[in-house]
């Protein structure tokens, strides 16, 4: 898989960033530098540097953005083998079979497959029909409209 250079660089940079300040507030505590009454030129830049110890957000805004697009790219390349794969990667006994009868896969959120006599274990081919999803809607719709 392909990684982003640049944000892995800023991610690095930003963990480096967060310890060094860390360190710094331990040995140099600005708040206590404040409060010895150091003339102006000097608190400004202290309050700077407090403030560059907060790059832990920058991390964790980096970590998840990186995070979030290997996930993607993981989902593309596994969508681009089987299209019909919930996101475990199962695909269902009916589907493959119905594939397989096709000889090719079903258009994903277009095709489905409907059990004809309603038994899901029942994956023989003269009891899978293959529908779109209005389709599949409308027969389940009068199915249950005439038990009723």
């Amino acid at each position: 898989m392909k990684r982003f250079v640049s944000l892995d660089f800023l991610r690095g940079a930003a963990i480096i960033i967060v310890l060094f300040f860390h360190m710094l507030q331990v040995v140099w505590n600005y708040e206590g530098v404040l409060a010895a009454g150091f003339p102006w030129p000097y608190w400004p830049l202290v309050i700077f540097l407090g403030f560059l110890g907060q790059f832990n957000v920058l991390f964790i805004v980096l970590s998840g953005l990186v995070n979030t697009i290997s996930i993607d790219k993981q989902w593309r390349k596994f969508m681009k083998q089987n299209p019909n794969a919930d996101h475990t990667g199962y695909v269902k006994r009916c589907v493959v079979k119905a594939q397989k009868a096709l000889g090719r896969p079903l258009k994903p959120w277009i095709e489905m497959v409907h059990h004809i006599d309603e038994n899901r274990l029942n994956d023989r081919n003269n009891n899978l029909l293959i529908c779109t999803r209005g389709y599949h809607n409308t027969i389940h719709r009068r199915m249950k409209n005439a038990r009723i």
